[in-house]
């Protein structure tokens, strides 16, 4: 074939390619990108490097961590800045709070029903550092949605005994949801371990409904520590039977202290969100 007539064909074909509708693998790779991009936090990785997450031991527990600690602040900042301006929104409305944070975006989705029974949004804050900008998202998609039906179910699943005020952060992680209930405002003057739970969500393929896997309670003392009962190096002692996991991480940060974990074979502190194992 001339080589001027196999360019015109080969022309041809890419533009054909080009308007082609995609197959259904095609659509598939499309979401599993799509999935992956929105999954992908830039603030989340920054602050990974700002708190030193390379020199910590268990850093999936503290990456965890530092990621419950973030959205549990970006939370009350949208709570703050919806009490501002809370003319004209119906707050009753308000049934779930999702922390969408992806590429450079980072986005607190206040959601409620709408009057078919689906999922509207009531009210959205755009955090991009300090700035709090209101936004509104007339049509919710559908990640949003299902996230919405995991926050409420876990929320009128969990029974926590302290008497302190809980965020719920859902969190997804490949195709199951996991929901943190986290204390929201730390007290001044003690710290309170308890009242802490994790529920793994899982939707049932036959049913799609949404059903628990796991229902874990961190701890359910609710009895306060003291802050001035430290050691020497400024923390505080508990025991525990097991390794430091990702709650610790989150109220070293949380409440601005240290803990060291006695777990009986071993001695781990855990500082700013970082864990390491003492000698």
């Amino acid at each position: 074939m001339p080589s001027k007539l196999l360019n015109l064909v080969l022309t041809i074909i890419a533009l054909c390619c080009v308007g082609a509708p995609m197959s259904f693998a095609q659509a598939q790779t499309s979401e599993a990108v799509e999935d992956f991009a929105r999954g992908k936090s830039l603030y989340l990785e920054q602050a990974y490097e700002h708190y030193g997450v390379r020199k910590s031991e268990l850093q999936s527990t503290v990456k965890r961590g530092i990621e419950l600690y973030t959205k549990n602040d970006m939370i009350n900042q949208a709570y703050a800045f919806l009490k501002k301006r809370r003319e004209g929104v119906n707050v009753d409305e308000i049934e779930a709070v999702i922390v969408d944070m992806h590429d450079n975006k980072n986005v607190v989705h206040f959601l409620g029903k709408d009057v078919t029974g689906g999922v509207k949004g009531v009210f959205g804050v755009e955090i991009t550092n300090k700035r709090l900008t209101y936004v509104h998202f007339p049509k919710v998609p559908e990640y949003l949605e299902r996230m919405y039906k995991v926050y409420t179910l876990a929320n009128r699943s969990v029974k926590g005994p302290c008497e302190l005020d809980y965020n719920m952060i859902v969190i997804q992680e490949g195709q199951e949801y996991l929901a943190y209930n986290v204390v929201a405002e730390p007290h001044n003057q003690s710290m309170i371990l308890g009242g802490h739970f994790l529920l793994r969500i899982s939707e049932d393929p036959k049913t799609k409904k949404f059903k628990i896997d796991e229902y874990r309670p961190y701890d359910t003392m609710c009895v306060p520590i003291s802050r001035s009962m430290v050691d020497k190096e400024g923390r505080i002692s508990i025991n525990y039977a097991a390794k430091p996991n990702e709650i610790h991480s989150f109220l070293t940060m949380q409440y601005e202290q240290p803990i060291q974990i006695n777990t009986g074979t071993s001695k781990w502190v855990v500082r700013r969100g970082l864990v390491s194992r003492i000698p």
